[in-house]
């Protein structure tokens, strides 16, 4: 059994300057298909709940070892779609991503067997700040 890893964003969207905060994030195995993605937005506010939408080609290039921050600005009922910065994850969270992959495949390799997961988890829980 495969862990799946995550990039992980965190959003805001700018709505003629009322910001709302939003997290996503993109199963790896869809990264190299983000320019036939698009991001949706159903503005409420709108008559008729208006769907809004950008194409996710501004993500291509992300990497699964890095965070971002994107934004998401509504101008006249247009959407601007932008990565506004990104920085390299954090070594806990690649610590964290790697012992579960360690864990489920312990888990795969022992045949489900829940009771060895304890000593997995306690030998791979190491976080280094």
């Amino acid at each position: 059994m495969k862990s799946t890893r995550y990039v992980m964003m965190s959003g805001q969207i700018d709505n003629n300057n009322e910001i709302n905060d939003f997290p996503l994030s993109l199963n790896e195995k869809y990264i190299d298909y983000v320019s036939d993605m698009h991001i949706e937005i159903n503005d409420i506010a709108v008559d008729n709940n208006k769907t809004l939408k950008c194409d996710a080609y501004f993500l291509s290039g992300l990497d699964i070892n890095s965070m971002y921050k994107i934004k998401i600005d509504i101008v006249n009922g247009d959407l601007t779609c932008y990565i506004v910065s990104s920085e390299p994850l954090p070594n806990f969270l690649k610590d964290l991503g790697n012992n579960m992959k360690a864990i489920s495949t312990q888990i795969q390799e022992d045949g489900n067997n829940i009771e060895n997961l304890s000593p997995i988890i306690q030998e791979n829980t190491n976080i280094n700040y």
